[in-house]
């Protein structure tokens, strides 16, 4: 009996979420593209465990129980689909044209030691002294957490050079002068959070203090970063080859020159894609509760992997 091959012979269906991450590893920079992944997964994490009283950096923890760890940990509390809107909104673009005009290594350097660990420490000073004086033992329970702590600092930066080539920024439906525009989205996260974020001022204080050239001894100096990408570490995980963007390699000034005509570019909308779809995923699951199903689809997806299931 003649068996139906026709079925067979046809090639397998292009898994979409798959082929958009793809689309999405090619043009986004290795250090964003972590920045994204790291806040999509930490998400689906606190689906699971309650993160903030373990990693968040609270005074009263790091001070008086040596917890150091959560100056740096902090980041990954994420535990809103708000912070995962929001990212992927502003910070794809952002993320992008900063570290192809400074390098991966510079902007791996900014969100670890300035953007984290040195927001995070002020932070921490601030409350301390702030508790002395005031005798608000209450302030030393208070929290810096999220990576928004890390994009407010980098936006800020990124908005002063843009600032030269593109006179306004979207925020939701109005027109926001670019270099207000960190400003604006901490007055919005204020309003929506229903409290002000210390840390993220400080962060956003920073930025602009890179930006605008007053803070250059906090940047990474060119001699450390081309230690790193000739260190054996590096040639061994070959970053190179996963969208790292070398010191030599980085556009500078130029980067920022794409916002002169206000061009959106076909990169960007490959990038924003992908977000969309894993946001699609989040709003879907947020309601019908399939836990499961999701951190499989998502966790899968991110780590390359084929998920399509044969059909009958």
């Amino acid at each position: 009996m003649p068996v139906n091959s026709s079925n067979s012979d046809e090639p397998p269906a292009e898994n979409p979420i798959l082929t958009a991450y793809e689309s999405f590893v090619s043009s986004t920079p290795l250090v964003t593209r972590t920045i994204l992944n790291v806040l999509v997964v930490s998400y689906l994490g606190s689906w699971i465990v309650e993160p903030n009283y373990g990693l968040a950096c609270i005074p009263q923890f790091v001070v008086h129980y040596y917890e150091i760890y959560r100056l740096i940990t902090s980041v990954v509390v994420n535990q809103t689909l708000f912070s995962v809107l929001f990212a992927s909104l502003s910070f794809v673009r952002t993320g992008k044209i900063l570290e192809e005009s400074l390098g991966s290594a510079s902007v791996a350097w900014l969100c670890l030691a300035v953007f984290t660990l040195l927001t995070n420490s002020i932070f921490l000073g601030i409350q301390l002294i702030g508790s002395y004086v005031t005798s608000d033992s209450s302030l030393l329970l208070t929290s810096s957490s999220g990576i928004w702590v890390v994009l407010f600092g980098l936006i800020s930066m990124e908005c002063c050079h843009a600032a030269q080539y593109q006179n306004t920024r979207k925020l939701i439906l109005f027109d926001v002068p670019t270099i207000y525009y960190p400003l604006a989205l901490l007055v919005l996260f204020s309003l929506f959070s229903g409290r002000f974020q210390l840390s993220y001022a400080i962060s956003t204080a920073l930025g602009y203090g890179l930006g605008k050239g007053k803070l250059e001894s906090l940047k990474l100096r060119p001699i450390f970063a081309k230690a790193l990408e000739e260190s054996s570490f590096f040639l061994n995980t070959r970053l190179s080859q996963r969208g790292w963007i070398s010191g030599p390699g980085a556009s500078g000034m130029a980067a920022w020159s794409q916002l002169e005509n206000n061009d959106s570019g076909g990169n960007q909308r490959v990038s924003n894609d992908f977000m969309f779809r894993v946001l699609k995923i989040l709003f879907s699951v947020s309601h019908a509760g399939g836990l499961f199903l999701v951190t499989d689809v998502i966790v899968v997806q991110l780590a390359g992997i084929p998920t399509g299931r044969a059909t009958t």
